[in-house]
């Protein structure tokens, strides 16, 4: 146990305390366990946990930024004043987030867009792309994919770019995908892919013309020739979990023991834990409801685990060359912002400013 004594309210302090007392310690620990795992990936098996509710924010912001290379689960008790007060914890009180969650950029359900929105739309052009190339790998129709144009990696990237000249306009979505030729030059992403297409077609694209920019990883197996493997299914339900706290229940029910042996296994695991079947990883969506200030209920959020197989490498985020192209059109342009995808098939998406690639 490490306790940081006093200056916690002072920023070089505390970066001191992280530097050379926080952050040994832990790396002490992650030591032990690379020396038993081998040579097998150390962050499967070592999962770190921030818990705040309240503190100092010079404090709380230097553990939060020197821990993200662990990607930490949150352990977020927002009601705090209920252990002060009763000196009881009640399980209303006590979130436990994702990485993604507490980074401020959670996946969200597809199912929830509406309908004829930006993003909706962007969506359904990404859907549709993917539902084509699996047209071609599963058909018998000639193709160089696995031959030719992915021999490489096997992994398939389709890009989608919309781009909007008028505000009031539907626009037009531009598609590109990876190419991997085994050039000096290297390979030609996706996502530039997409954003030459839009210029080749209108030499008069400016960058505050670009809006969205959808980036969705797909497969070509090693064993089948150009033929893809569904690895996601097209469903968009998930294993999902709903509940409000109605007033009649009393938030000041203390933890059970039952409780608290799940939550930590819950921390433990980092919400990324496995199912039964090694091959498969979940990933956890939620979405929030809109809360009424004169309801006396704590909304929760709606929750649907989505177990999709290791070899989709969803969500794929801009390499380093595509991430500088996508901030330089994000300097002029801050509305432009990139999505990516839970699964091969789209039923969660994340949106991120295209400047903090």
């Amino acid at each position: 146990k490490l306790h940081s004594e006093s200056n916690i309210f002072r920023y070089d302090e505390n970066i001191s305390f992280v530097r050379h007392e926080l952050e040994p310690a832990i790396a002490r620990i992650r030591s032990a366990v690379v020396c038993n795992q081998g040579n097998a990936p150390w962050a499967e098996r070592f999962c770190v946990a921030v818990s705040s509710c309240d503190g100092a924010p010079a404090r709380v912001a230097t553990i939060q930024r020197s821990l993200r290379i662990y990607r930490p689960t949150g352990v977020h008790v927002w009601q705090p004043k209920t252990f002060w007060e009763h000196r009881v914890l009640s399980t209303d009180d006590v979130e436990v987030l994702p990485f993604e969650a507490t980074e401020t950029f959670p996946a969200q359900p597809s199912s929830i867009l509406v309908q004829g929105s930006d993003l909706y739309r962007l969506v359904e052009a990404t859907r549709s792309r993917a539902a084509h190339f699996h047209h071609v790998v599963m058909s018998d129709m000639n193709n160089d994919l696995a031959t030719f144009w992915h021999r490489k990696s096997r992994r398939i990237v389709l890009a989608v770019l919309l781009v909007k000249k008028f505000e009031n306009d539907s626009g037009i979505f531009y598609s590109g995908t990876n190419m991997e030729v085994s050039m000096p030059t290297g390979s030609l992403c996706a996502e530039r892919n997409a954003i030459g297409s839009a210029l080749a077609d209108d030499l008069g694209l400016m960058r505050h013309h670009l809006k969205l920019l959808a980036v969705l990883g797909l497969h070509l197996p090693p064993d089948r020739g150009g033929a893809a493997t569904v690895i996601a299914s097209t469903s968009e339900g998930g294993l999902e979990s709903t509940g409000t706290s109605p007033a009649s229940s009393p938030r000041a029910a203390s933890l059970s023991e039952h409780y608290l042996q799940s939550l930590e296994q819950e921390v433990q695991t980092g919400l990324r834990a496995t199912s039964s079947d090694n091959d498969m990883r979940r990933h956890v969506v939620k979405s929030y409801p809109k809360i009424n200030l004169n309801d006396t209920t704590t909304p929760s959020a709606t929750s649907r685990v989505y177990e999709v197989h290791q070899q989709d490498f969803n969500p794929l985020k801009p390499c380093g060359s595509c991430a500088e192209w996508l901030k330089k059109i994000a300097a002029v342009n801050p509305d432009f912002a990139v999505v990516t995808f839970t699964d091969a098939s789209c039923r969660g998406y994340y949106v991120e400013s295209a400047a903090l690639f």
